[in-house]
């Protein structure tokens, strides 16, 4: 079973997947977030027409987890394509103020890496869902255009994708499950995700 964490930043993923991690053991690969330089970006994926796009791609190389099931029950990510589909829709509407070029380019991207079996679908997408404010607190950041996510309007858009336009794609999930983590203990949101997987 493939299960992708979710949500914007400050949300907890992280944090749940060392908890899940230490709760599943040998049952599971748990993948933390890592980010790939373009140039690591280019010897995986062909025709990356520019810069921005690479920087969407960066959850994209997680493709490779199918590989991994041959080993494990459950392989379960810190973020997969999906991220990128959320940073394409937050990016678009804080350029333009609505989905304009690069959120509708990223879907078509995914669909076709997914016919093309280089992304796998996973069996279940947690969303933690966290208020945009509390995520801007949890991660210190200085707004910054260089790092859209630092901006409270992107983080508000992120969690619009996250929590209203998401669900509209179901071509790119086969379960979702948003979890509210707002001043919720760690462990507590542990515990009720290794129950869901495990049930």
């Amino acid at each position: 079973m493939y299960i992708s964490l979710e949500g914007i930043p400050g949300g907890g993923k992280t944090s749940l997947l060392n908890e899940l991690d230490a709760v599943l053991g040998d049952k599971a690969y748990c993948l933390a977030e890592h980010i790939l330089r373009e140039e690591d970006l280019n010897r995986y994926i062909k025709d990356v027409p520019d810069s921005e796009d690479a920087y969407r791609l960066n959850w994209l190389i997680k493709s490779s987890i199918v590989d991994l099931f041959s080993y494990k029950d459950y392989v379960i990510s810190d973020r997969c394509y999906i991220t990128a589909l959320a940073y394409a829709y937050s990016s678009d509407k804080y350029k333009y103020n609505k989905p304009r070029t690069l959120f509708p380019n990223t879907i078509q991207w995914c669909r076709h890496e997914i016919r093309a079996g280089r992304l796998r679908k996973p069996d279940d997408v947690y969303i933690l869902d966290v208020n945009p404010y509390q995520s801007n607190l949890r991660k210190h950041r200085e707004e910054s255009v260089d790092m859209l996510w630092s901006i409270i309007s992107c983080i508000e858009f992120a969690n619009e994708f996250y929590t209203e336009i998401l669900p509209l794609y179901d071509e790119f999930y086969k379960n979702i499950t948003v979890i509210k983590t707002d001043n919720r203990p760690k462990d507590e949101i542990a515990k009720d995700v290794s129950k869901r997987i495990l049930s």
